[in-house]
């Protein structure tokens, strides 16, 4: 009993050490200067480029597979211009926020996508997500500029804002593997350009 005790502790440790030894999947940095907080974020996914904006530009799906999402949808398309709204709720420790949010996004063919918000309730918002391709996986970078509307925001802004992104690239990280799964061999990442499954 006590040699299987031990066994089962050292495995503990041993799971605990790989753990903390693995490199997160999402890489996240965050910084605050002048009022404005400004965050980094980059991963790497084992999908073709074109399935990876597919999960990314999926606005009329997004809740589905973002947790704090209630909904998501198009309002409106011209050429490669979108009008999105969006609701949900955040949550940071024990305070939860909703929101309910539009944004101009603009697409720049499987290599970018511009965001903006259109609503300022909670603060002026600018990202941009750069696709490319990196040694047969698809390499997303995104980096954002958010100027918090009011001091309870700016109070936890960066950790908050950290977080969140975090959580949404770990979603559509998943979402991404996901339809991977279920691709056809045969499917080419151009056969995903512009897709929404």
């Amino acid at each position: 009993m006590l040699r299987l005790l031990t066994i089962a502790c050292l495995a503990l440790l041993l799971a605990q050490h790989l753990a903390r030894a693995e490199p997160a999947i999402v890489q996240v940095q965050s910084s605050s200067e002048r009022g404005h907080v400004l965050l980094k974020a980059s991963f790497r996914a084992a999908v073709p480029r074109g399935l990876a904006f597919a999960v990314l530009t999926d606005f009329d799906h997004m809740a589905e597979f973002v947790p704090n999402l209630r909904s998501s949808r198009v309002l409106a398309r011209q050429g490669n211009v979108f009008s999105i709204a969006q609701q949900g709720e955040y949550r940071y420790g024990l305070l939860s926020f909703s929101f309910d949010s539009q944004r101009r996004i603009e697409l720049h063919g499987l290599d970018s996508i511009a965001a903006q918000a259109l609503d300022t309730a909670n603060g002026q918002y600018r990202s941009l997500t750069r696709l490319s391709d990196d040694a047969g996986q698809t390499l997303v970078q995104f980096q954002a500029d958010w100027v918090p509307a009011n001091g309870l925001l700016a109070s936890i802004a960066e950790s908050y804002l950290r977080e969140q992104v975090e959580q949404q690239f770990r979603a559509m990280l998943g979402e991404m593997g996901n339809r991977a799964a279920r691709m056809p061999k045969s499917a080419s990442a151009a056969a995903y350009a512009n897709r929404v499954d």
